[in-house]
């Protein structure tokens, strides 16, 4: 069952700004989050989902300029999005990307593929990908551990972008194959 707006909207539990007059567009999936945000940006991940937010068009070069910092840079520079804007998906690709962060090569791969489903452990880091992709159609985005997951299809492309060298600390420290 497809939830609206004010469903996500309660689901998704973020305080810090009014988020009712938006309208969210991709799946919200909580049901394999484990209550634990286990990164240490919380104050600048929230500075940047207001700037998320209060961006119509998804262009963030004087929110930059601005507030300049690395994480702000990092996160809402178009620069990220040469990692995959580049690549010939496949006609009807099907993407798994494990560790969306705050989204900025989610919002690429959603206008490149025709399904995007996108993992993130931490819920704030979730909420601002969706924030962000509010207005793409074809994107669940799914809060919780890939480890913990159950997918029920296949996908043609799996991206793990920044997060492979991170994954012992969080699938189990079993390498690779763990996954």
């Amino acid at each position: 069952m497809k939830k609206d707006t004010q469903d996500k909207i309660e689901e998704i539990e973020y305080d810090n700004i009014d988020l009712r007059n938006l309208e969210i567009k991709p799946e919200w999936n909580v049901q394999w989050y484990n209550q634990k945000d286990e990164y240490p940006e919380k104050d600048i991940e929230d500075k940047i989902i207001r700037f998320i937010v209060e961006s119509e068009d998804n262009n963030y070069s004087e929110v930059i300029s601005n507030n300049f910092s690395w994480s702000t840079y990092y996160h809402l520079s178009p620069i990220r999005q040469n990692i995959v804007n580049w690549y010939p998906f496949k006609e009807g690709a099907q993407v798994l990307e494990i560790g969306c962060e705050l989204g900025a090569v989610t919002e690429v791969l959603c206008e490149r593929c025709e399904k995007v489903t996108a993992v993130e452990m931490s819920k704030r880091r979730a909420t601002a990908a969706l924030l962000r992709c509010r207005r793409k159609e074809n994107l669940e985005i799914i809060v919780g551990n890939v480890k913990d997951i159950k997918f029920e299809k296949k996908f043609d492309y799996i991206l793990l972008i920044g997060v492979l060298e991170y994954q012992g600390g969080y699938v189990g420290g079993g390498g690779v194959e763990s996954l």
